[in-house]
């Protein structure tokens, strides 16, 4: 479309346009009016009066310039315009912006309907009636839809939603937008209402599913197409989301943490000091619809845990919490909220959870759980002696856990010279310990522990004090 480099051409802030673009639209004006054969005085006087490039446009000027199937110049006083100056290019023109140096920048976008290209934008800077500069900008297709999770619709309700394409330094408000869904048999169909830019469409609940599904919204913008042989309407854009009509079923599950793996739990009955990691199942992010982002973003959901009268509260800022009743851990991204949470005392513990949507409250869900204090029978010595050959004997009453622990030390806090000696089988009612020092004290004490995936203990029994004499 443009001669010479196209970076140059199109480059951002190079001042003017080259003399060979000048060139290039003034063969292509004569084009658009039926000329074949212009004077090059008529010729350099048009470029001069369109475009602010050379001081003043010339026949040496337009010598100088690469010529090629948009024009030639025989070197004397006709510039010839070439059928190859004709294209399948479409403009359209969608505002103006003035600027605080007394020039106007033109937005438009161009599409080749030949080549099927993707439309792309472009901003004249014109000044004192004359074309500065020309150069291609950035464009983006803005919709407030939470990314990679679509959106979700509750049956029988509406939703509003929000479309802007946005240039770079520019929104356009002659681009409107039209709205289209099989799944919510919503039609792209003529007097259909258009929204303008930065406006707001809401879908009708009349035309919303009122079953579940789920579909792809189609939004496209465009712009008017007055030609009389056109269809109405210039596409410039166009983007699509997943949609899904469904119920907001809330639910709570977890799974119980089990030495490094974790167990999928069952039940409402919960052990005091261990970690279940919870999530609350329905409350995907396709509810996550119009929250904000940023320094305005409002929460999505909350989840309430209450034991024993003392409340922590997790949102989806990612932060530990804890009290004396309870802690609440970090969980895993995606899908849906999840939280660790480890009760750390005996009780009933409500776990409840609220949705929101547009800073609104939308659905909230609570379960409660008994959480109870896992207890290990204790178990006593029969007898602790010291043996021949500096050793302890000991023996036990059977309890029934899965096995014992058996610990001793040189003081009665076990904390010098402290060993600790386990016990893996529940049958087993006797031990020597051996390799004890002579004429030394030692304390002696016997636990229980059981293990039901995590291993839990009983309380010590009241140490033994026994002194090594043979």
């Amino acid at each position: 479309m443009l001669s010479g480099n196209s970076e140059e051409n199109f480059g951002e802030g190079k001042g003017t346009v080259d003399n060979a673009t000048a060139a290039y639209y003034t063969a292509l004006k004569y084009y658009s009016e039926g000329k074949t054969e212009i004077p090059v005085n008529e010729f350099c006087k048009s470029m001069s009066a369109n475009f602010q490039g050379s001081k003043t446009y010339s026949k040496d000027v337009l010598s100088s310039i690469a010529q090629g199937t948009a024009f030639t110049y025989d070197g004397e006083g006709t510039v010839t315009v070439n059928a190859g100056a004709g294209d399948s290019l479409l403009s359209y023109f969608l505002g103006e912006e003035q600027n605080s140096d007394g020039s106007i920048t033109m937005y438009g976008v161009w599409k080749d309907w030949a080549d099927d290209i993707e439309p792309y934008f472009v901003a004249l800077k014109v000044k004192a009636g004359k074309i500065v500069s020309y150069s291609q900008v950035d464009s983006e297709f803005n919709m407030n839809f939470f990314d990679g999770y679509g959106i979700n619709i509750l049956p029988k309700l509406s939703i509003t939603l929000k479309a802007g394409l946005s240039l770079n330094g520019y929104k356009s408000s002659a681009i409107t937008y039209r709205w289209s869904s099989k799944a919510l048999n919503i039609k792209n169909e003529a007097g259909q209402k258009e929204a303008t830019y930065g406006s707001l469409y809401t879908i009708p609940s009349s035309k919303t599913s009122k079953s579940v599904s789920n579909g792809r919204l189609t939004i496209t913008a465009y712009v008017h197409d007055d030609d009389p042989n056109g269809n109405g309407y210039f596409e410039v854009a166009s983007t699509d989301q997943t949609v899904n009509v469904k119920n907001c079923n809330l639910s709570l599950s977890y799974r119980h943490f089990v030495g490094n793996n974790t167990e999928a739990g069952k039940g409402t009955t919960l052990k005091a000091g261990d970690s279940y990691w919870f999530s609350l199942n329905g409350a995907d992010f396709g509810w996550d619809f119009g929250n904000g982002s940023g320094s305005k973003r409002q929460t999505f959901y909350k989840i309430e845990c209450k034991l024993n009268g003392k409340t922590l509260t997790a949102t989806e800022v990612e932060k530990n919490l804890k009290n004396n009743e309870l802690s609440i851990g970090i969980g895993a991204g995606g899908g849906c909220p999840n939280r660790i949470i480890t009760p750390k005392k005996s009780g009933k513990l409500t776990i409840k959870a609220t949705l929101y949507r547009n800073g609104k409250y939308l659905k909230s869900y609570s379960k409660t759980y008994t959480v109870k204090k896992f207890t290990v029978k204790k178990t006593s010595f029969k007898s602790s002696k010291n043996v021949k050959g500096k050793k302890i004997a000991l023996k036990w009453k059977n309890t029934s856990g899965t096995g014992y622990q058996i610990q001793y030390a040189t003081d009665k806090k076990f904390k010098k010279e402290c060993k600790t000696k386990t016990i893996s089988k529940n049958k087993t009612t006797s031990y020597t310990i051996k390799s004890l020092k002579k004429k030394k004290t030692y304390y002696v004490r016997i636990r229980t522990y059981k293990k039901l995936g995590n291993t839990y203990y009983s309380g010590w029994s009241s140490a033994k004090k026994v002194k090594i004499n043979k």
